[in-house]
């Protein structure tokens, strides 16, 4: 099939180039309309889980949950209660309660409820619940934002809550990708220039990477039609688009300069590239794309739309490696070497006595005379830093994500340091009762549950209907109750605490809302024993996190085994032996594992982060921790492919093992640790981000790209395949027969 594909392009270049460059940039024209449906809101949450159902039933409810939005007013010399903080609040918080989709301002001055002001009592704040979807509460905030830019009261207002992270982090990301898109593409280019040793070579790479991206941006936009996507899938679709396309041809531009240096004719030289090169681009391509694909046994929104969407571009970084680059190579010929830098010329052919002379030759060579020393000392020094990984304390995505210069950050840590008994990320609980939860014996068991609740070590406060009784209501059991408690002054209380059948109440703890305490906290309170009809339902921040992390424990088996599945058959049906493709998941586990305890040690540990500039917040994210497997086991398979196919294409040359390892090797060395140089130095510029999540995906993704380029592919691997000798091609009986009869065989 290459090969007749290789006779089309050979003969038609033009036509493969203007067709694939004119479906590309029709698609990348209507891709660019994703960047306005894109998801901001709860990415990292499982749909199904009780914290979920907790937080839609507050909405639907309750019109909202505490921290949707935040209002803090503050004064450096006036203080609340002075009549003029009290006139300036009040016009502010009428101009806030004015707005389209604000349904209820609770403040100090309609509430009179004292965890509102501040321990100095210069700052108060509101919390204001709103109505519509997302799009319309970005809105609402927006709106304020430019109304708070244009008048002054007096006071300082700032605006936090869950509303206000989302619509900041999602203009940071924007922020922080155009920063890193605008340099990295020039210092791509240098980089290319300098590996290549000529301009013209140093541009095919650069302007695969560009049209993949479009591509990506074509197939995540219709994705956008019948599913959420994160916002932070464009961070993902750069970086894989440039990094994968400029490994695939560097691979493929490379392998033709190669072999037309060898034969001196354009035809051979792109007929071997295609059908040599290209079938591997073809297999690794596959096994990255299936790695990510795995992502979508994830419930949660993040996982899954960062497994399409990444998926989708490496799969338009492989088709396009089969049709841009193979034309483009057609067209240019000979002339791929012009201007070349001074000393640097790739058309003069290798002499046949220096096959054996090369650097990464004697290198391997040197590896296998002594392959158990090497794997045991790099064994050693891997699973020492990877070691780091089992202390880890995982997290979710929250306000401390987002840099301290913004306000819902600002927010955020001014609640924790100057008020008392409050958070903006409290635990939610909604309590279904049989029956109206007023009435007896709803109430009286609402009671006792709240007093088992104030029991809890951990537990600081309680907010709920019973703590604003009336003092002659307080404890009442009798059915007569209900119609005191109806009298129209009571009204607004019970429309807050009471909706339907559902009892709400607010949960106060000591502990940092994802720290272990708290999560133990959560367990504690959903095993607390109730009576029968009488169902408490927990939610919040510190819920989530503890759904997250059992979402994430169910759903990373069948993840993996799509992984595992997918590179073991793969490998095999290019090498032809059954140990191989186990091995290199074993390394590949290995590689990874090190790269985790490096993003242990800098963002739980605090080491390095201030000299890196990262925000070290004392965990690591959950979710990032998943992606990061998923793409950068594919990430490594893919240079495993570049590696083994050269392996095997010597050994059927030869049938020597340890020639074919060291030729395989010398081979594609070059190309393997240029690749990795580039797709790093595209990683490090996103990992500029000002958000951590995106930091830790950087700093991740990044440590094992390198760990895997060098110590796995360079030392592991030729270590190992010296030790398994002719093991290395072995395969039962049955799977021969398959490899024979579905195998990579270059007959």
């Amino acid at each position: 099939m290459l090969a007749s594909w290789a006779k089309i392009v050979y003969r038609k270049p033009w036509h493969v180039l203007i067709l694939t460059l004119l479906l590309i940039v029709l698609g990348g024209i209507y891709g660019f309309g994703v960047f306005s449906r894109l998801s901001t809101g709860n990415d990292f949450q499982d749909p199904n889980a009780a914290s979920t159902q907790v937080e839609n039933l507050s909405l639907s409810k309750f019109s909202g949950t505490q921290g949707q939005l935040i209002v803090l007013l503050s004064s450096t010399q006036l203080q609340v209660h002075s009549p003029a903080f009290d006139q300036a609040a009040q016009k502010d918080l009428a101009a806030i309660a004015r707005q389209p989709h604000v349904i209820k301002v609770l403040s100090y001055y309609n509430s009179g409820e004292s965890r509102l002001v501040s321990i100095n009592h210069h700052a108060t704040y509101a919390d204001v619940a709103l109505s519509g979807n997302s799009k319309q509460q970005q809105q609402v905030f927006d709106n304020l934002v430019a109304l708070f830019a244009k008048h002054s009261s007096g006071l300082q207002v700032r605006l936090g809550g869950n509303i206000a992270v989302s619509v900041q982090i999602n203009q940071q990301v924007t922020s922080d990708l155009k920063r890193a898109e605008s340099l990295s593409f020039p210092v791509v280019a240098i980089l290319l220039i300098l590996i290549f040793g000529n301009v013209v070579a140093a541009t095919v790479p650069l302007f695969l990477g560009g049209l993949s991206i479009l591509g990506a941006l074509f197939i995540t936009r219709v994705l956008t039609n019948f599913t959420s996507m994160s916002v932070y899938v464009i961070n993902v679709i750069t970086l894989l688009g440039l990094g994968l396309a400029i490994d695939y041809s560097l691979f493929l531009v490379g392998r033709f300069r190669e072999e037309l240096a060898l034969s001196g004719n354009v035809e051979t030289a792109l007929t071997t590239t295609i059908t040599k090169a290209g079938r591997t681009v073809m297999f690794s391509g596959s096994t990255v794309i299936l790695s990510l694909l795995s992502l979508i046994v994830f419930p949660e929104v993040f996982l899954r739309s960062m497994g399409m969407s990444g998926a989708a571009v490496v799969a338009t970084a492989a088709l396009l490696s089969l049709t841009v680059v193979p034309a483009s190579l057609r067209l240019l010929g000979r002339h791929i070497n012009d201007l070349s830098l001074p000393g640097r010329n790739a058309m003069v052919k290798p002499r046949p006595h220096e096959a054996k002379k090369g650097f990464w030759y004697v290198f391997s060579q040197f590896i296998m005379r002594r392959p158990v020393v090497v794997l045991v000392v790099t064994l050693a020094v891997l699973l020492g830093v990877g070691s780091q990984f089992l202390h880890a304390k995982l997290s979710n995505p929250d306000t401390y994500s987002v840099p301290t210069n913004l306000s819902s950050r600002q927010v955020n840590d001014s609640l924790s340091r100057n008020f008392s008994n409050t958070s903006t990320e409290p635990i939610n609980i909604l309590v279904h009762t049989t029956g109206n939860p007023l009435e007896s014996p709803n109430l009286r068991y609402l009671t006792q549950y709240i007093s088992r609740l104030k029991a809890i070590k951990g537990v600081t406060q309680v907010d709920s209907l019973i703590a604003h009784l009336p003092p002659r209501l307080s404890g009442i059991s009798e059915p007569n109750g209900t119609t005191l408690l109806s009298v129209p002054s009571f009204a607004p209380i019970l429309s807050q605490y009471v909706s339907g059948n559902y009892d709400q109440l607010t949960v106060f703890q000591a502990y940092g809302p994802q720290s272990t305490q708290a999560q133990q906290l959560i367990q504690t309170i959903r095993a607390l024993p109730t009576p029968r009809g009488f169902t408490p339902e927990v939610g919040g921040v510190s819920a989530e996190l503890v759904d997250l992390l059992h979402s994430l424990r169910t759903h990373i088996p069948y993840s993996l085994a799509i992984i595992f599945c997918a590179t073991i058959v793969l490998i095999f049906l290019l090498m032809g032996g059954i140990l191989v493709p186990i091995k290199a998941i074993i390394l590949g586990i290995i590689s990874l594992s090190a790269a985790f305890g490096i993003l242990v040690w800098v963002f739980q540990d605090h080491h390095l982060a201030g000299a890196l500039s990262l925000a070290a917040l004392g965990s690591v994210d959950a979710t990032s921790a998943v992606l990061i497997f998923a793409i950068a086991f594919g990430l490594s398979m893919d240079y495993e492919f570049f590696l083994l196919s050269r392996i095997k294409e010597e050994y059927e040359a030869t049938g020597d093992n340890t020639h074919a390892v060291a030729h395989g090797v010398q081979k594609t060395a070059g190309i393997i640790t240029s690749a990795a140089l580039l797709l790093i130095s595209v990683i490090g510029l996103f990992a500029t981000s000002k958000i951590s999540l995106i930091q830790q995906i950087g700093l991740g993704l990044g440590s094992a790209v390198a760990i895997d380029s060098t110590l796995v592919r360079m030392v592991l691997v030729p270590a190992t395949m010296r030790l398994l000798g002719r093991a290395n091609w072995w395969a039962p009986k049955p799977l021969r027969w398959v490899y024979q009869r579905f195998g990579l065989h270059d007959s």
